[in-house]
């Protein structure tokens, strides 16, 4: 690197401090102002004032997403990166109708974070919704609604590893075998 490269990297690496600094001092700033203004909400344990932060985080979310849906896919994915670095390289795809047997190992193999992400959902929506048939009104929804977008190939070229096999595999199991000997006899 030659001495005005040098001079070029430093001042870049000082301006996205500063910029880094200042962003995080106007979060700061108006979480402070957040919890010192917002009104009271229905919640008062563990304290009124953390509610009201909690307020202002989710403003200062809904805010930065309005912000991105006025940039172009470009910018935004960049931006992206910025909290992220590892958000613009492709993940490994994974297949779960390969193998459609009911044992440990295919089990095993199912879980991921998807998983995971789907069991605290459910925590989520539990606690907060507190009825259990109502969870599960809205567990069935979202499997019924994954289920008809690809079976009308809505969501297949979005969802190429979920096979429509897997959705069901027993009541399509069934539904073949009864295919099957309708077609014998």
């Amino acid at each position: 690197m030659t001495n005005e490269e040098c001079k070029q990297h430093s001042v870049s690496k000082v301006y996205r401090l500063s910029s880094a600094s200042g962003v995080y001092a106007a979060i700061a700033s108006f979480l402070l102002f957040s919890m010192l203004q917002f009104r009271d909400g229905p919640f008062i344990r563990p304290h009124p004032a953390f509610w009201r932060v909690v307020l202002g985080v989710n403003l200062l979310y809904e805010l930065a997403l309005v912000f991105l849906l006025f940039q172009d896919i470009g910018t935004a994915r960049g931006m992206m990166t910025l909290i992220d670095p590892n958000l613009g390289k492709s993940l490994p795809e994974k297949s779960y109708a390969e193998d459609c047997s009911l044992s440990v190992k295919t089990l095993w193999n199912a879980l991921d974070i998807f998983c995971v992400a789907h069991t605290l959902g459910w925590f989520g929506k539990a606690m907060i919704l507190r009825d259990y048939w109502f969870c599960w009104v809205c567990c069935l929804r979202s499997g019924h609604m994954l289920l008809m977008c690809h079976r009308f190939s809505a969501l297949r070229s979005n969802l190429p590893n979920i096979a429509c096999n897997t959705t069901f595999p027993i009541l399509q199991r069934c539904a073949a075998h009864t295919m099957t000997a309708n077609t014998c006899s």
